[in-house]
């Protein structure tokens, strides 16, 4: 399922990361090419390409994750809006 019909705009995307994220430990996502995952554990944030599970980053808080993460050297807060959220 795609919620980006409902939630446009960086501000609703980065709500919606968060609740996910909340309710299920994990979020999913796509941006460009590459499929990329979230997991809140142990008060981290874990970032990784699902193609690339053995290279992980971790960050304090989701913030910076999105301001310090960077795909095709943007950070993911620049490309907010260009993210399709991913049920799994």
């Amino acid at each position: 399922m795609c919620y980006n019909d409902i939630y446009s705009g960086g501000f609703m995307v980065k709500e919606k990361l968060q609740q996910l994220i909340n309710e299920n430990g994990k979020v999913s996502f796509k941006l460009y090419s590459l499929e990329y995952t979230i997991v809140l554990d142990d008060n981290q944030y874990i970032i990784y390409a699902n193609s690339y599970m053995e290279k992980q980053f971790i960050y304090k808080s989701l913030k910076e994750l999105l301001n310090n993460y960077l795909v095709y050297n943007e950070s993911i807060m620049s490309n907010i809006d260009k993210i399709i959220l991913i049920e799994k």
